[in-house]
């Protein structure tokens, strides 16, 4: 089991640093859930950079399907696997809600087969299911089941995914994804091409200030509500901290991607203390 929260831990530190500095504010007991949860949505994500055929991506994916009913039905056919002996060690003591995981898996599938979004409706559609199903499961964790917590996150899942998807956007570009959806490129006079050359910058601040208004649209509903949540969600309290800098450090940089300060962007983890000492969480 130590060897597995070793493999957990550098996992996430590896591929999900913001998530995985949230993460450390958790209580020990919940940090295996914690990891483990994000190791497996890291694993499913990366399929798409990491299996260069198609069809070699979708058994990928089909075999986390296979292997969570599975352990839906209490069997891991996968005893060597870390993340799934991890899943099941987990289920021992914790009930989640299977459907989560399919829909996380459902959203990677819609990934192996679309390269771009047509409308901003469609990327907003995207960014909840990609990420609000794996916060329902951390307030699964951490045994938080009221509707009030359930639409905040809601909120502040599409804010951390779309503004994930903003600082994927460069990098995204060279490998063939285009993350702008097009009804935004064609408004600022934009192809996928520009994106890659680095060509009509001054259009891109625009696409990334109009896409920040949105973000800002859901992240200041979750204002009112951030502080109330309990102690032992502080992982999901910090990730609203880490958006709201990131959208103030894009806005300065007058929505720049190219500037170092937007492309070096890292959690700030004065702004994370002091925010989990000002609530009392860490008292």
């Amino acid at each position: 089991m130590a060897n597995e929260l070793i493999f957990l831990n550098d996992k996430v530190k590896t591929y999900d640093r913001d998530r995985y500095i949230a993460a450390m504010f958790s209580t020990l007991k919940d940090r295996q859930s914690i990891l483990a949860l994000y190791a497996f949505n890291i694993d499913i994500s990366r399929i798409w950079e990491t299996v260069e055929e198609v069809q070699i991506r979708h058994i990928r994916l089909q075999w986390w399907y296979d292997t969570l009913l599975d352990l839906e039905k209490g069997k891991n056919t996968a005893p060597g696997h870390p993340i799934v002996n991890s899943l099941e060690e987990i289920l021992k003591i914790k009930r989640f809600s299977f459907s989560h995981f399919f829909k996380l898996l459902d959203t990677k599938r819609y990934d192996l087969d679309h390269n771009s979004f047509d409308t901003t409706e469609r990327l907003i559609d995207y960014s909840i299911n990609s990420s609000l199903p794996l916060s329902l499961l951390l307030l699964e964790v951490f045994n938080i089941d009221t509707e009030e917590e359930t639409e905040l996150v809601k909120n502040l899942s599409i804010s951390w995914a779309l503004t994930g998807i903003i600082r994927s956007i460069i990098k995204s570009s060279s490998v063939g994804r285009v993350l702008i959806p097009q009804e935004l490129l064609e408004k600022y006079n934009m192809s996928s091409k520009d994106i890659l050359k680095g060509s009509k910058k001054h259009n891109l601040s625009e696409v990334i200030n109009e896409m920040v208004c949105i973000i800002e649209g859901y992240i200041n509903q979750c204002v009112t509500i951030i502080d109330r949540l309990p102690k032992q969600a502080l992982p999901l309290s910090l990730q609203f901290i880490i958006v709201r800098d990131y959208l103030r450090t894009i806005e300065k940089a007058k929505f720049n991607l190219y500037d170092n300060k937007v492309i070096l962007m890292k959690p700030n983890i004065l702004h994370l203390i002091t925010y989990a000492f000002k609530r009392k969480y860490l008292s």
